[in-house]
């Protein structure tokens, strides 16, 4: 997913290949390190605004547990379709799918999380 952002840059920037890395890594920093857009405070009950809101978009966001203040930082080409598979209980909770942010879910709920769009 960074990959793919990072392709972006490339591709408006054009610089020598040593530096395409080193400008990455800043323009990524900045974007993270920056105020939210959107905050959705109670993901639960946000459910059907987080979606329909950003149906089509391309973004960073970043989910926040509220009882130990970790987070997890993606991104997405659809965020309204990626939030659609974050919200199916049936895509978090396959046993083939292992991922952190679904075990997350799955440990907390979703009223235990924020979510930031950056």
């Amino acid at each position: 997913m960074i990959y793919t952002n990072f392709t972006n840059i490339k591709a408006k920037v054009r610089l020598p290949v040593k530096d395409k890395l080193t400008t990455f890594k800043k323009v990524y920093s900045n974007a993270v390190s920056q105020s939210s857009l959107i905050t959705y405070s109670n993901v639960y009950l946000d459910k059907a605004a987080a979606i329909n809101r950003n149906k089509g978009k391309s973004c960073i966001y970043k989910w926040i547990n509220k009882v130990n203040n970790k987070a997890y930082i993606g991104s997405s080409l659809d965020l309204g379709r990626r939030f659609m598979e974050y919200y199916s209980y049936s895509r978090i909770s396959n046993e083939k799918r292992k991922f952190p942010m679904y075990n997350a879910l799955l440990n907390y709920g979703y009223s235990g999380f924020k979510l930031e769009i950056l």
